[in-house]
């Protein structure tokens, strides 16, 4: 489960971070100063979106937390996927939107791997955990190039929004809710 989240949420983080850019200036014809402007919007959406995680995960719980903020951005994605990727100022205030839920879980995942881990695994588990966070970030932007080659823009937020799917999915289904625990409780 902590494996599949971490991957999940890093397709789509580094598949976002990596592409952009790129999907700016090849897609739209946006000179490189303002792809980079645009990209810089949607990172900043992110910042906001761990610090706002920082306040509030202890209040919502890690399950929810996750479950809700991969379906956030699992509607977005699939928004844009509906045919809404005509303009980039689109792509860039709604693409924010979705980057902004997925960074919540990049950060919060940090915080809930060593939570739910016993003491004598917890180090090996959560590197094995960041491994796949590793994986992702190889694996998804390559992903990412094949299908805006066969797929098109289109494709690419479709892709994104079938992962954060199940990312939403696992994270309902199978995470451990540790909010007002101890670890001696959740992990021992």
């Amino acid at each position: 489960m902590a494996w599949a989240i971490c991957f999940t949420c890093y397709i789509i983080n580094f598949g976002i971070v990596g592409w952009l850019p790129t999907l700016y200036q090849s897609q739209f014809h946006l000179s490189v100063d303002r792809s980079l402007s645009y990209s810089l919007v949607t990172t900043t959406a992110g910042l906001a979106g761990t610090v706002l995680c920082a306040f509030l995960i202890d209040i919502v719980g890690r399950r929810a937390w996750f479950a809700l903020a991969f379906a956030a951005s699992a509607a977005v994605m699939l928004w844009i996927w509906q045919g809404n990727t005509s303009s980039p100022e689109f792509l860039m205030i709604v693409g924010s939107i979705g980057y902004f839920f997925i960074s919540t879980i990049s950060i919060g995942i940090y915080l809930y791997l060593p939570e739910i881990f016993p003491t004598r695994l917890r180090a090996r588990a959560v590197s094995i955990a960041s491994v796949w966070s590793t994986v992702a970030g190889i694996v998804g932007p390559g992903c990412i190039g094949l299908v805006l080659a066969s797929w098109g823009l289109a494709g690419v937020f479709l892709g994104l929004g079938i992962v954060a799917v199940v990312g939403m999915l696992i994270a309902a289904l199978f995470a451990v809710e540790t909010r007002g625990r101890v670890l001696e409780e959740v992990s021992p």
